[in-house]
């Protein structure tokens, strides 16, 4: 829930990790909510400009400008978003 996100970085929550939701083999994921958590800058680092709304998420790779786009559909379990795990 966006409440219990926004309580953990008030209690320093630097990284989590997470089961892809997308992917067909048990994929662990990895997100950070500061830089702080890495040692030295990742080798593969890719800046990317994202926008969402209510129907798809579009994420644009400064890189090399390409768009991915991700339907809400890719993310529902039988026609729901799933909550995320507390």
């Amino acid at each position: 829930m966006p409440g219990d996100l926004h309580h953990s970085r008030g209690r320093q929550l630097e990284a989590f990790e997470y089961h892809s939701a997308r992917s067909v083999e048990d994929v662990i994921q990895m997100g950070a909510i500061s830089c702080c958590v890495f040692t030295s800058t990742p080798f593969d680092q890719v800046e990317v400009v994202v926008e969402a709304n209510r129907n798809d998420v579009a994420m644009r790779c400064l890189d090399d400008n390409k768009v991915h786009h991700f339907q809400r559909q890719q993310f529902e379990v039988n026609g729901v978003l799933p909550q995320p795990a507390v």
